[in-house]
């Protein structure tokens, strides 16, 4: 794959469709946020995970649905980001009925020169928690086996 340098380029269009399309149909569920936080895209994925109606998301925080996520810790997440670090946040989203799931939120900061955005992923890990927390408790009861 050839790095984009010209965007006159007739192909381009088609190429810029084709990575738009990719993160609309990903199972993964994906946000762009602004510099202030606000959320400005999600894809479908993201949308059914927190039970919202397409569209419904966009001009949110994450604070609106990260519950342990404060506004006051988005200046200094930012500020990592655009040190180009990858921010990793374990943490859980609470849906539109109220209800959690653990999740992994994984950020990374992207800029053209004109805006920058903060591209983010998401893991439902609920499963995988549950899992850990079982093998916690079969290793505290196996103290008493002998």
């Amino acid at each position: 794959m050839s790095k984009i340098t010209d965007l006159s380029n007739s192909e381009y269009p088609d190429y810029f469709w084709m990575t738009q399309a990719i993160l609309d149909k990903s199972k993964t569920p994906f946000y762009r946020h602004s510099p202030t936080g606000k959320v400005e895209y999600v894809n479908h994925a993201a949308s059914q995970a927190l039970g919202y109606r397409e569209g419904e998301m966009v001009g949110l925080y994450p604070w609106d649905f990260d519950p342990d996520f404060k506004p006051e810790h988005w200046p200094n997440v930012w500020e990592r980001l655009k040190r180009h670090e990858i921010v990793h946040i374990i943490t859980r989203h609470r849906r539109k009925d109220g209800t959690f799931i653990d999740v992994e939120v994984t950020g990374h900061y992207i800029s053209n020169g004109t805006e920058e955005f903060s591209f983010t992923f998401v893991q439902d890990i609920t499963e995988r928690k549950a899992a850990e927390e079982m093998i916690r408790k079969k290793e505290s009861y196996s103290e008493f086996d002998r």
